[in-house]
């Protein structure tokens, strides 16, 4: 009956707009949308109460500025809005504006009490300003709302005007003649609305997302969705509307109105949409449980990067708190330190560059050149070498500088290759003083002709070299200063600059006396922008609120503390971040860039500190603030520096290319762990030497930053179910290709191993003493002797003990060992046994091998890994080692992950074993090995590979004795009463 009711409606209402388009003439002034398949994007505006609407009825196209309010209400075709956005770039809103202070533009903006700082802020406010949602004193964010209440709320933002006078009865019928509902689902309006009714009216109201069926790996409480909403859901999920960070949607849950605003305002703004975790649309088969991809990324000409300056060398520490970044301050260079004698450079390493690369990220570089005393007497020293003239202008010393930096640019690029943003001559403004006086305005012309000459100069180098393309060239003001506020008419000079650079940089610290308030920050960005930017990118290369040092002092304005105060001020700045970035707001997207200064404290004497780490790369609350509003805004899509480009099943060797900070392929792994145990390892083969990083479910990182083409990384906070780990690359020079031969995830066990059975007599450690004992799990402290057990000299592991307990470390949580083997032996499976029927315990262990012992423990030489458990007793394994090995080191990394309560590391046994009798080293014993040895006692081979193999009866010397032995053995096979297995 309600099928029969629903299409005698829709045919009198077809009737009726037949009748009424004849006689409707369209109007030139009215506002035009088209449902269902409109021609425009509904995210980028609202339709107002003063908009009319165009409505489709086949071909019959109505003004319904023509229609009564009643046949106005009677038609909604869903899906109404779409996933279409562009992510571009802005323009300057204006051009030669005055000096406005930010306070003034925000002043207007309506706020909810209860939502300041809230992550749904923006979502909230912004409904708000278009009608959606009433402004009230508070918004209740934790509130709930009925099918109806939302149902109105969708309408509204459909742009049904008069949704909010219309009556409940009014509302369910219009929904019901929609298509928002499909066949099995209705609409129960007193009822309280659910997380998966939410998000099923969300997919809905939206376009169609190919290959949302992907996302049903992400929920592990999927098949608790009703069946009816399961692929509205799914829908929602995959446009980036209904946002899931914790793999639950608990469906039945009451949505509160924090997550309804939110899934109001993505819907019809597409830009703000999050980006699901993983996208293996192409690849994704129903029933598949692990899955491993390539994806491609592109730069997001909307998105905004964030970076610091990491100091010097802590760019790893950076991404074990952050993730991958794609921006870094990293060097700064100066003329008089480089040119020390005429006419000879000592050029710099550049290995601070390359670690930024190594972390896949693109470097801010400084060369100070024209500083002089003569111009500034307040500096400390001239960047100008002593035996030039002090004075850029002169001609000699001008000859000489371009000399020095298109030396200075080959050498660089040569060092770090591409993707290198290189500032010449930083926070001019200070340093060259230029002030608003007749004196700094003469300075700053003379500058603007040595900067835009320097700039040629080079740009010259680059492209003579081929890496033209590599290098782009930025200019960095301080602040925005009184002479700056004379406006461009009076600063010609400042667009003279414009011209010649990539990007405009800036150093802002100003503060108003409430330091929490980053108004200053915001308004100097806005008024660079808007006068002397030319529409070019504009980074903020610093910008942080100095702390003194003793962090406990109390701020007399704000009355925090110096640790609460910078946590505040970066609080605030990501809210304000939040409404200036969307576009249309002042900043209008030309922020391509903002970078805290700094990471650690600096070891400067200096009144302030600026750091967002302990000592211990712990992230204080000032860390955590930047890190919490890095993470809400890189979830969105306009936001975000990088957006998809494309995935692929992954193959053995497949090309891997990291081309800068925002363009990479990276490593897409969905492994669907069992058991309680959450820890596993990801071991990876390329065919040049990186670095890998590695994403555990959004959030949790874990890397090997030694340069190697082998890695096995050490993972954990892994969950039951489906897990999503990314593997990123870098490498010390930029734009680069990487073969990636092969890539595996070892659950909860040894990685690329095999378990022997049978246990050979005689390990090649018996009578050895380790070289070295280190203690200690993350800040490994170096040790001489052992607590409890046997003394070092007398621990030879000769052979097998239940419950030995041989070696154990107080307080160590792990430790590390080293042997020395005086000669290069032959490895092919190590013994490896922790805990005791007294101390059962979780280890992992990590073998090493390597001829040079100051790299011993590189990942690149880890030859055998066992992660295992044990309920009761001793672990004992017999593994293989992953590869062919012959070293003359040996070592062992214990990593007890026993209870919390016991923080020793305990060792019952561990061994090396290798092939008696392989001369040759071909992991066989055969009469290849004889032939071998003959040749190497003839002369016609210096020396055997492995001396102790070739000792065939074990007295010292080599000879005619060993041939007999090995003779006797290979036709009898006397002595081996054990089988080898690899």
């Amino acid at each position: 009956m309600r099928k029969i009711l629903r299409g005698i409606t829709a045919v009198f209402l077809c009737v009726i707009i037949g009748l009424l388009s004849q006689g409707t003439a369209y109007r030139s002034k009215s506002t035009f949308v088209r449902y269902g398949s409109k021609t425009e994007s509904m995210s980028d505006s609202l339709i107002s109460s003063k908009e009319s609407v165009e409505i489709s009825d086949g071909d019959v196209m109505i003004d319904v500025t023509d229609l009564d309010e009643t046949n106005y209400f009677n038609q909604l075709i869903f899906p109404f809005f779409n996933d279409n956005v562009t992510l571009t770039r802005g323009t300057p809103n204006a051009s030669q504006e005055d000096y406005t202070d930010y306070k003034e533009l925000t002043s207007s903006r309506y706020e909810f009490a209860d939502m300041v700082g809230h992550a749904s802020e923006v979502s909230a406010v912004r409904l708000a300003q278009k009608g959606i949602f009433e402004k009230t004193e508070n918004f209740n964010p934790q509130g709930s709302m009925t099918e109806l209440e939302f149902c109105r709320a969708l309408i509204k933002l459909c742009g049904k005007t008069n949704a909010a006078s219309a009556s409940s009865e009014e509302v369910c019928e219009l929904i019901q003649k929609s298509n928002l509902l499909s066949s099995g689902v209705f609409l129960e309006p007193e009822k309280t609305l659910t997380r998966e009714k939410l998000a099923y009216y969300l997919g809905r109201a939206t376009s169609k997302i190919s290959g949302s069926e992907q996302y049903s790996l992400l929920l592990d409480d999927y098949k608790q969705i009703n069946s009816y909403l399961r692929s509205a859901v799914l829908n929602s999920i995959a446009a980036g509307i209904t946002e899931i960070t914790d793999f639950k949607i608990e469906p039945e849950k009451a949505a509160t109105r924090a997550e309804i605003a939110d899934g109001l305002y993505r819907l019809y703004n597409a830009r703000a949409r999050v980006i699901p975790l993983y996208d293996i649309y192409g690849v994704y088969k129903a029933g598949v449980q692990e899955y491993i991809t390539k994806t491609t990324y592109t730069t997001n000409d909307s998105g905004t990067r964030f970076g610091f300056f990491t100091n010097y060398s802590k760019q790893q520490d950076a991404f074990l708190n952050y993730g991958m970044l794609p921006i870094d301050r990293t060097g700064f260079y100066k003329w008089n330190l480089i040119e020390t004698s005429q006419g000879v450079y000592e050029m710099p390493n550049f290995n601070n560059d390359k670690s930024s690369h190594k972390v896949g990220e693109t470097i801010i570089n400084c060369i100070d050149i024209c500083a002089n005393l003569n111009w500034n007497s307040l500096l400390d020293k001239s960047n100008i070498p002593s035996f030039y003239t002090q004075d850029i202008t002169d001609s000699t010393t001008r000859n000489a500088a371009k000399s020095f930096l298109y030396a200075f640019v080959q050498e660089m690029l040569s060092a770090v290759e591409g993707d290198v943003i290189l500032c010449i001559d930083y926070e001019l403004d200070s340093r060259l003083a230029i002030w608003n006086n007749a004196e700094g305005r003469a300075r700053a012309r003379a500058f603007t002709d040595w900067f835009k000459e320097a700039c040629a100069v080079a740009r010259h180098a680059a492209e003579d070299m081929g890496k033209g393309k590599n290098l782009d060239l930025i200019v960095i003001y301080n602040n925005i200063t009184p002479t700056h506020l004379l406006g461009p008419e009076i600063n010609q000079w400042m667009l003279e600059i414009a011209q010649a650079v990539d990007y405009i940089g800036i150093d802002t610290y100003n503060f108003y006396d409430d330091k929490t308030d980053p108004s200053y920050t915001l308004q100097n960005i806005r008024f660079l922008i808007n006068n002397y930017s030319l529409g070019k990118p504009v980074i903020v290369v610093e910008n942080g609120l100095g702390m003194l040092r003793d962090l406990n002092t109390v701020d007399e304005v704000t009355g925090l503390n110096q640790l609460q105060m910078s946590e505040t001020y970066y609080r605030n700045l990501f809210r304000e971040f939040c409404f200036a970035l969307e576009k249309g707001d002042f900043l209008n997207a030309n922020l391509f860039g903002f970078l805290f200064w700094s990471y650690y404290d600096t070891s400067t004497t200096s009144e302030k500190i600026y750091g967002i780490v302990n000592e211990n790369n712990a992230l204080r609350s000032n860390g955590t603030a930047i890190k919490e509003g890095i993470s809400r805004l890189y979830s969105q899509r306009q936001f975000n520096p990088s957006k998809r480009k494309s995935k692929q099943a992954f193959q053995k060797n497949m090309t891997f290319k990291v081309t800068s900070g925002t363009e990479y392929d990276e490593v897409t792994i969905l492994k669907n762990i069992s058991g309680s145990d959450k820890t596993a390892a990801v071991s990876l083969e390329t065919n040049i030497n990186t670095c890998a990083y590695v994403t555990v479910n959004g959030n949790n990182y874990f890397t090997d930053h030694s340069l190697s083409k082998y890695h096995s990384v050490e993972i954990s906070d892994l969950k039951e179910g489906i897990n999503v780990i990314t593997v990123r690359f870098g490498c010390e020079k930029m734009p680069c290709e990487i073969q990636v031969k092969s890539v595996e995830v070892f659950e909860n066990q040894q990685s690329s191993l095999s378990i022997m059975g049978v246990i050979p007599e005689g390990s090649l450690l018996s009578g050895k003493t380790p070289v070295s004992i280190v203690t200690g799990r993350g800040n490994l402290q170096p040790s001489t002797t052992a607590t409890g057990g046997s003394p070092l000299t007398m621990w030879t592991n000769g052979s097998i003990k239940e419950n030995l307990n041989g070696l154990y470390m107080q307080g160590a949580k792990g430790m590390m060992i080293a042997y020395d083997m005086d000669s290069p032996v032959r490895i092919t499976s190590v013994l490896l046994s922790s805990g005791n029927l007294s101390k059962p315990s979780q280890a992992r262990w990590k073998v090493y091998a390597s001829d040079n012992s100051n790299k011993l423990f590189y990942e690149e030489n880890c030859i055998a890994y066992v992660n295992d458990k044990t309920d009761s007793g001793t672990v004992t394994q017999l593994v293989a080692a992953s590869r062919s090995v012959t070293a003359r080191y040996i070592g062992f990394k214990l990593l007890n992950s026993s209870n919390i309560s016991d923080t020793n590391a305990y060792i019952s046994e561990i061994a090396v074993f290798s092939l008696e009798g392989d001369v040759n080293l071909d992991s066989v014993f055969d009469i290849r090995d004889m032939v071998h040895l003959k040749k190497c006692l003839a002369g016609m081979l210096i020396n055997t590979k492995n001396a102790s193999l070739s000792d065939q009866n074990r007295d010292g010397a080599l000879n005619g004795l060993d041939i007999a032995k090995m003779n006797r053995v290979l036709l009898k096979r006397e002595g081996y009463n054990y089988e080898y297995s690899q």
